[in-house]
């Protein structure tokens, strides 16, 4: 016969677990309440054009500031734009572009999903990602929405908190707090319009030294736009087509070209000149503490020069 202590203590075990069951679920259920609201907004705005513009802060470097634009039309196109690629989304197709490659583009075919197309010619680690709001606006779920708010650069999110706080402009604003087991991003949403106004991001970067943590803090700065004036448009012009993002190249230093004598330094601080390195394979990775995506290729790098150097290869990284 069961012991009625025991059964006694199991229904007060449940019972004070209760209260922190339902905070869990509040949460969660806070969470898609104030970012459904935000998906809503940006799905009745006939166009936007909006700009983040976020400073990334990472130990013994300076600040250095970064400017992604982007925004959607009244056609279902869109695009996203960084300092070195531009994403353009209309007519079935997404066409990808970099800055310094100005005469080439590179398409893929667009059923709607950014995110999907972007990757299919960037790759999932590549430095333009889809924005949130573009998420929100092509009718996904809460599970993409908030994929989106990873920046390519954090791990899985779970939701941790939600609710009212008090932003960088002094205003009390919807907020959500996700966590990664690399960092955590907390994103806050205008109380007017709903849009998303700033993002806070703390990452580590994979291989980092221990305590070595990058922040990103940006502001969005939408602003919504007529039909007419929100149409998104791409014309190829003179440009060539090629078939991946390695053929658009640049065009300051093409394929066969000599590599510049470039001033170098080792980890040491000895100088090193390419010139004294001819007839060995030199692999250059230039990087910066800031750099979130460059500690993913370092990483690569770091393998490569153990491997070359285990198996007495001419490489020199």
């Amino acid at each position: 016969m069961p012991d009625p202590l025991a059964r006694w203590s199991t229904a007060v075990a449940v019972f004070l677990l209760l209260p922190a069951l339902a905070r869990a679920e509040t949460v969660e259920a806070c969470a898609r309440r104030v970012l459904g609201g935000a998906a809503a907004a940006y799905r009745a705005a006939p166009a936007l054009r909006d700009r983040l513009r976020y400073v990334v802060e990472a130990p013994g470097s300076e600040k250095e500031s970064k400017d992604l634009a982007f925004g959607y039309g009244p056609a279902g196109e869109a695009f996203a734009e960084d300092p070195g690629l531009a994403a353009t989304a209309t007519g079935g197709r997404l066409y990808v572009t970099r800055s310094d490659a100005p005469g080439r583009y590179v398409a893929a075919p667009y059923a709607g999903d950014f995110a999907a197309a972007l990757d299919a010619i960037v790759g999932a680690q590549g430095s333009l990602f889809e924005p949130p709001p573009l998420a929100m606006r092509a009718g996904k779920g809460f599970d993409a929405w908030v994929d989106a708010l990873r920046f390519k650069q954090l791990g899985p999110l779970r939701v941790t908190g939600c609710g009212q706080a008090v932003g960088p402009d002094g205003r009390r604003r919807p907020e959500v707090r996700l966590a990664a087991a690399n960092g955590s991003v907390v994103v806050g949403m205008d109380p007017a319009t709903r849009f998303l106004a700033d993002v806070v991001l703390a990452l580590r970067p994979p291989g980092a030294p221990e305590g070595f943590v990058v922040k990103v803090t940006g502001r969005f700065a939408p602003e919504v736009l007529d039909a007419r004036r929100g149409a998104v448009r791409f014309d190829p012009g003179a440009r060539a087509a090629v078939a991946t993002l390695a053929d658009l190249g640049s065009d300051r230093l093409r394929l066969g070209t000599p590599v510049p004598a470039l001033p170098l330094r080792d980890t040491a601080g000895r100088p090193v000149s390419l010139v004294d390195l001819r007839g060995r394979v030199v692999v250059l990775d230039l990087w910066a503490t800031w750099c979130v995506s460059c500690w993913k290729t370092l990483q690569a790098a770091e393998a490569l020069h153990a491997w070359a150097r285990a198996e007495g290869l001419p490489v020199t990284v």
